[in-house]
């Protein structure tokens, strides 16, 4: 089944909706992509992750915690690399 829309189109859900995929989902945007969620997000990816931004990248949380649990983590920068704490800011081995 296709549907074409030509100009504009505003979906409306009152309650939940469920989206449920057997194959492959592309999407693609011309343009902009705004999302905005009022309470939680929970991604769950089965295989791997790949992300190319080629503009700058700009994130804001009040706390964030990274774990590793195989394999090494690697952050490197094209120039300068900075680890900057408001009290403290340590790198430590074991």
């Amino acid at each position: 089944m296709k549907i074409n829309v030509g100009r504009n189109l505003d979906l409306n859900v009152g309650e939940d909706a469920n989206i449920s995929i057997g194959g492959d989902k592309n999407v693609s945007i011309g343009g902009e992509k705004t999302t905005s969620v009022s309470q939680s997000v929970e991604t769950s990816i089965g295989g791997d992750l790949r992300m190319d931004i080629v503009g700058k990248t700009k994130q804001t949380t009040a706390d964030m915690s990274m774990t590793v649990t195989q394999g090494d983590i690697i952050i490197s920068a094209a120039s300068k690399a900075l680890l900057q704490g408001g009290d403290d800011a340590r790198i430590s081995k074991g």
